[in-house]
């Protein structure tokens, strides 16, 4: 999203993003050193420094690098985490990781995961619930017109398996505006908005074990949802099997009348008549 754009969505954009990246590992066995990553992305139209600083509930971070880094706008920095749980572990449970980063104007965000340590890692190769909707679109409004109109979608993702690792955009700037922890099971919200100039956007949901799902709409086709397309398809799915219906019974019928032929009537010079 542009400068210009940011400033007439002003509430969906924050100074610093930090996002639980891909191959992050927050399901792990007893014993195994795992890595989670953590993506700090500057959102501002300057350079600043970023501090970073990470802590769990059960003591099991082993390292963090790097611990501080300079950002230019728009530039992301990838913090690894790394944890080891202990090997004699007789029950499963959950450590909460969070991750701080202090930018140089003193502006703190936090982002938290879940990290799951198991015996029995569970195969999930469901893909996650990604659902959206829009509070305002594009579809009346001109092409010239585009840079003085704006839309939003809200966009829900949820898995209820492995849990959720990542809701991303292309381009960027999902705003959630309850935050959620990584690897949650609960439904997640996220907002996006733009300028009409701008009305295409990507969504993806990935979840711990990999698997996503993804969808690409424009605001200028936003009666067009999921479900009616759907609705569209399948009615023009009973059409077709309609006409093919059609077509059956008059072939049908056409078979019919050539199978029936009239056999033809003799008359005698005496008036009588029969069949031949």
């Amino acid at each position: 999203m542009s400068y210009l754009e940011r400033e007439k969505v002003p509430c969906l954009m924050q100074p610093l993003v930090i996002d639980v990246g891909p191959n992050s590992e927050l399901i792990a066995r007893p014993g195994q050193q795992a890595k989670v990553y953590f993506e700090v992305t500057n959102n501002q139209d300057q350079v600043v420094l970023v501090s970073f600083r990470c802590e769990d509930e059960k003591t099991l971070l082993v390292d963090m690098q790097p611990r501080s880094a300079w950002l230019n706008p728009m530039q992301t920095a990838t913090v690894t985490v790394v944890t080891r749980a202990p090997s004699m572990v007789t029950a499963d449970y959950r450590d909460l990781i969070t991750f701080t980063a202090t930018s140089s104007g003193r502006k703190r965000i936090k982002k938290t995961a879940q990290m799951y340590v198991t015996n029995s890692i569970t195969a999930d190769n469901e893909e996650p619930r990604l659902t959206y909707r829009y509070t305002s679109d594009c579809t009346n409004v001109l092409l010239g017109d585009c840079r003085d109109r704006t839309w939003t979608i809200e966009v829900t993702a949820q898995d209820v398996d492995s849990g959720l690792l990542q809701l991303t955009s292309i381009p960027k700037g999902l705003y959630f505006p309850n935050d959620y922890r990584t690897g949650t099971k609960e439904p997640v919200v996220a907002v996006y908005g733009a300028s009409c100039c701008q009305p295409k956007i990507q969504i993806t949901a990935v979840d711990l074990m990999n698997n996503r799902k993804t969808f690409t709409t424009d605001a200028y086709y936003a009666a067009l949802s999921a479900g009616s397309i759907s609705a569209i398809v399948l009615g023009a799915l009973l059409f077709i099997i309609l006409v093919i219906v059609v077509i059956i019974l008059s072939m049908k019928m056409c078979c019919k009348k050539k199978n029936s032929i009239d056999l033809p009537v003799y008359r005698s010079p005496h008036g009588n008549t029969r069949e031949r």
